[in-house]
């Protein structure tokens, strides 16, 4: 057999089945080992017939181990195993076998590959190093690390003595920070509550500015400005109590405390001044007017002002007939003449005649159809002008429904049109299924066609002028513009993303391929995609400004070689958004699949969409989006037992504008 495949083994996920595939190839039963980790980590080997069966040879392309028990968790490694022994010999003058040689060389290439394999997976010193380093002779406890000529590795490198200095002096240090510690806890504890004396400097502490001290602090303490009422805090200060509600003796402020400003009603408060209620309702603030009596004194002016008060100017007749006066009242319904010897009342300039002058509301509203209203400069009633617009509308119903067909239509109103005329216009409900596909004509009242402009002077687009839509049509002196064309505004778009597009992922990457069909040499660029491992690939799209920055979906366009049975493939898609200064290594959004089947070699399938994919990040406009596509081989529904060639993603998107612009 040729040796093509370069793996050695298969680390399978274990989800409550029997059957574990590999593709990697082995001469013998015996050379394939079977290791089953389990969910905590711990590892055993299984025994062939005692835990697990093995398809029949030949295993050239690998083959099927089906387990006694049935393993939900953990994972199943397959490895091939060779035995170091060469089994060939040849005599003297004998026999050349092929086969036996090629057996031979079969068997050294698996070892080769089985050697390579484990020496990857042990640490190594770059390609360019020249060292060849040995391990020290192992003393108990010691650690071992490079030389001071980093030549070598030895126990105890003298490094070691300088992090255990280093270390030390740490120590030392925080036991001094925990000293020095104690000695602030014991000063804290002093500006807290000490009230025998300052604490330093002059300086007391927060107790004693409280609730004061032995001899202070000098300012007076907290408790003092806020209740003494019996004398002053320091100085000639009152506390905050004795402002409030007065004190006695000197407690009681000489310029009058909060509650006589408040409600004293006896007399003034400071000699000078009298209290807010006082000012409020009482009568001994006469020389300037209570608010009670601003607000409802009649008869005259307030006592002690030279206005009216709120009252009076609201319902009374005081100041009538004279300039600026008249009481809200007044204003409202006097209907007997002018209220200030100039202006009438809204009542008089709503319903009354009095208002000549300029009409009243009642006469713009309903005066006879054929007569002007008085005082109005000529003008017409509300009345006579909606007469005329019912006329008017009579000539101009709602919408005319249209006749003729796609892109020739005709319109007959009920009052036929004798000419064309710049200004005239029509509404016109076009016939079933006559959407306009490019340049229309209109022809009313059978005067002939005449052309459809919009108002920017082309000709409409295919589906501007809906069949069932009702669109008006102005005459410009030439032809007809349409006022209201239908414009789309938006939905959902596509972008198709050829596998040659695509960016194998470094790590676990589908492999680049290329297909020619047997008669016609058509080339078809495919990523293949492995049946045994998630292999992945990407692609950078920049999506359109038009772009809603929604959800999106994928269609996969996919092939295979030749295979007897098994079609089932699951494809899978996610991305992630990116913004301006993002940074690259990001988070891909949740991943959708869907699952398509195939059948025949080199057709061309096409799957079903995904479910709306959620992209990752925070999608704006203008953003680039990463996707990353892959073949879910671990799925059970995915059952094709080669390579799954994908030819290309198709997205949908959605847009909310008509352009880019």
């Amino acid at each position: 057999m040729t040796v093509s495949a370069v793996i050695t083994k298969a680390l399978l996920d274990c989800t409550g089945g029997t059957q574990y595939s590999f593709s990697f190839p082995i001469i013998a039963a015996s050379d394939l080992t079977v290791i089953r980790r389990a969910a905590d980590g711990s590892e055993s080997t299984l025994s062939l017939t005692t835990h697990y069966t093995l398809s029949a040879a030949p295993w050239d392309n690998g083959g099927t181990v089906t387990t006694v028990a049935t393993y939900s968790d953990g994972k199943l490694l397959l490895k091939r195993v060779m035995p170091l022994t060469q089994g060939t010999h040849y005599t003297t003058g004998g026999m050349f076998p092929a086969a036996a040689h090629e057996a031979a060389l079969d068997k050294l290439t698996l070892v080769a590959q089985q050697n390579a394999e484990a020496i990857a997976r042990a640490p190594r010193l770059p390609d360019s190093s020249a060292l060849s380093p040995t391990l020290a002779e192992p003393i108990a406890g010691a650690p071992i690390g490079w030389n001071d000529a980093a030549t070598g590795l030895v126990n105890n490198p003298t490094g070691i003595t300088t992090h255990v200095n280093a270390a030390s002096a740490s120590a030392a240090a925080a036991l001094a920070s925990e000293q020095a510690a104690d000695v602030s806890e014991a000063l804290a504890a002093d500006w807290a509550s000490k009230t025998s004396a300052a604490v330093a400097g002059g300086e007391w502490s927060a107790k004693a500015h409280a609730l004061g001290g032995t001899g202070g602090p000098e300012g007076g303490n907290a408790k003092d400005w806020a209740i003494k009422s019996d004398g002053y805090v320091i100085g000639s200060d009152h506390s905050a109590q004795s402002w409030a509600i007065g004190g006695t003796g000197d407690g009681q402020p000489a310029a009058g405390d909060a509650k006589s400003w408040a409600s004293n009603v006896s007399s003034t408060v400071d000699g000078t001044g009298y209290s807010s209620k006082e000012y409020a309702q009482g009568s001994q603030s006469a020389t300037g007017g209570s608010s009670k009596n601003w607000a409802s004194q009649t008869g005259g002016n307030v006592s002690g002002g030279s206005d009216y008060s709120s009252k009076e100017w609201a319902i009374g007749t005081a100041g009538r007939g004279s300039s600026g006066k008249g009481s809200a009242k007044e204003w409202a319904v006097y209907t007997g003449g002018t209220v200030d010897d100039a202006s009438y009342s809204a009542k008089e300039y709503a319903q009354g005649s009095q208002a000549g002058a300029g009409g009243s509301a009642k006469e713009w509203a309903s005066k006879a159809e054929d007569s002007a209203v008085p005082g109005g400069g000529g003008e017409y009633s509300a009345k006579h002008y909606a007469a005329k617009a019912a006329a008017s509308a009579a000539n101009h119903p709602p919408y005319v429904s249209g006749g003729g067909s796609a892109d020739a239509y005709t319109a007959t109103p009920a009052t036929a049109w004798t000419s064309y005329a710049a200004g005239n216009w029509i509404r016109v409900k076009i016939p079933a299924t006559s959407d306009n596909t490019g340049a229309a004509t209109l022809n009313v009242s059978g005067l002939g066609t005449q052309s459809i402009k919009l108002v920017s002077g082309g000709d409409p687009a295919a589906g501007m002028i809906k069949s069932g839509a009702v669109h008006l049509f102005v005459h410009d002196g030439t032809h007809f513009q349409v006022m209201n064309p239908t414009v789309s505004s938006g939905g959902l778009q596509s972008i198709w993303i050829p596998a040659a597009a695509m960016t194998p992922r470094t790590t676990n990457g589908a492999a680049s391929g290329s297909v020619e069909t047997t008669t016609h040499k058509v080339m078809l660029s495919t990523l293949d995609f492995d049946a045994s491992t998630l292999e992945y690939a990407q692609a950078t799209v920049r999506m359109p400004k038009s772009w809603d920055e929604g959800t999106v979906t994928a269609i996969f366009v996919w092939s295979h070689a030749s295979t007897s049975t098994n079609f089932g493939v699951v494809w899978g898609g996610q991305g992630v958004a990116l913004s301006d200064d993002d940074a690259g290594d990001a988070a891909f959004g949740t991943a959708q699949t869907v699952i398509d089947t195939g059948g025949t070699t080199n057709d061309l399938y096409q799957s079903a969409a995904t479910s709306a994919i959620t992209l990752g990040g925070s999608p704006a406009e203008g953003d680039a989006v990463i996707f990353q596509f892959y073949r879910n081989a671990s799925d059970g529904s995915d059952t094709l037992a080669i390579d799954a060639r994908l030819h290309g993603v198709l997205l949908n998107y959605t847009t909310n504008a008509n352009s880019d612009a």
